[in-house]
């Protein structure tokens, strides 16, 4: 992974292009940022650029023989560990997956990546076993670089198996370069905090989302902006709605019945929704965040950012709420992310939010007759 392949976040390149130039490397680094934004990214572009036999100073150079291996993701010396089910599996059993999964998609999630392991929607974890085998990776030289670089893609999947850890992360051997990336610094244990230092990224500008769309993915200029709104500056999330249709349909579907108060369609509906994937789940749900954002910006009188269309339509209903009725819409579907995340039974929960909706509408409704 070069450098050059990642959308945005150019200030953090440039910080790491500097600390390798200038020698400053600290031996373990924690990349915090949401899956879309491109923390295994820039893991991987540090992997390669540490190995990289001619590097640049603004990237590895992308050709000679140790960057031809890491792009396949078959370096002797860059090492995986990435959740999988069972306490008994180990990451390397899944490693023709795993190059398969992120060569196809850079910017993948652990729900993709849990699915392309078929596990029947169960969570997955890195294990005591895999801790041991992450120490005896390390623990040997390096076979053809000067670095032996080990690559923990959700890190928090770790939980007090971490610390294991702590003496690899806090001693490791010479030229030991450790990238652990997570998505929520809340499951880290402290333990591991204090031995790591802490590379931030940002979410990406809908350009730049829309821009990689249009480059890598080849959608137009329309398609690959309207998949960037509501992204939440994630490229995975923006790929998933720029290729499924019915993600805007089930809005309208959700709006309509609601609107209608139609108990049957709810029930329809949240059956519906309880088929998606957690992760799907989620992007819906924060994609309806955007909506409701969106239906705001139209009450102070500013432009939409939703094309023209019944979608357009809605928001323009949905603005004319009181304040306090979207605020508490805003805080409902907030909530309902929580949960998902929590693993909260589906049907319930979006069953539950159709009650609430139309239970808005409907003071909407009473007090525009009086």
């Amino acid at each position: 992974m070069l450098f050059s392949q990642i959308a945005g976040l150019q200030e953090l390149k440039q910080h790491i292009l500097h600390l390798f130039q200038h020698q400053r490397l600290a031996h373990a680094y924690l990349l915090l940022g949401n899956d879309g934004w491109g923390a295994l990214s820039v893991a991987m572009a540090m992997a390669q650029y540490a190995v990289c036999s001619n590097p640049h100073s603004y990237d590895a150079c992308g050709s000679c023989a140790a960057c031809a291996k890491a792009q396949k993701l078959i370096h002797p010396d860059i090492h995986f560990t990435y959740p999988v089910v069972g306490s008994g599996e180990l990451s390397a059993e899944h490693i023709s997956k795993w190059r398969e999964a992120f060569i196809a998609n850079p910017y993948l999630n652990e729900a993709q990546w849990l699915q392309m392991l078929d596990t029947d929607n169960k969570q997955g974890n890195i294990s005591a076993k895999e801790c041991a085998a992450i120490i005896k990776n390390l623990s040997f030289k390096s076979f053809e670089s000067t670095y032996k670089i080990q690559i923990i893609w959700k890190a928090e999947r770790l939980q007090k198996d971490a610390n294991r850890l702590l003496k690899t992360i806090e001693e490791p051997e010479g030229n030991t370069l450790i990238l652990m990336v997570a998505s929520d610094v809340r499951q880290i244990l402290p333990t591991v905090l204090s031995r790591v230092q802490m590379l931030r990224l940002t979410p990406l500008a809908d350009e730049e989302v829309s821009d990689y769309l249009q480059k890598k993915h080849q959608m137009s200029t329309g398609a690959a902006a309207q998949a960037a709104l509501g992204s939440n500056g994630e490229i995975s999330t923006a790929l998933w709605q720029g290729s499924h249709e019915t993600h805007n349909e089930l809005l309208l579907q959700w709006l309509q019945a609601t609107y209608a108060h139609q108990p049957e369609n709810f029930v329809r509906w949240a059956e519906t929704m309880a088929k998606l994937a957690r992760e799907q789940q989620k992007n819906w749900l924060r994609y309806v965040l955007f909506f409701v954002e969106d239906s705001c910006r139209l009450r102070w009188q500013l432009a939409s950012r939703l094309p023209e269309g019944d979608t357009l339509k809605w928001a323009q209903r949905l603005a004319a709420l009181p304040l306090e009725e979207t605020e508490n819409l805003s805080a409902l579907l907030n909530k309902s992310v929580e949960y998902t995340e929590r693993n909260a039974h589906a049907k319930i929960l979006f069953f539950n939010l159709s009650i609430q909706l139309s239970a808005i509408f409907a003071k909407q409704k009473i007090a525009a007759k009086t």
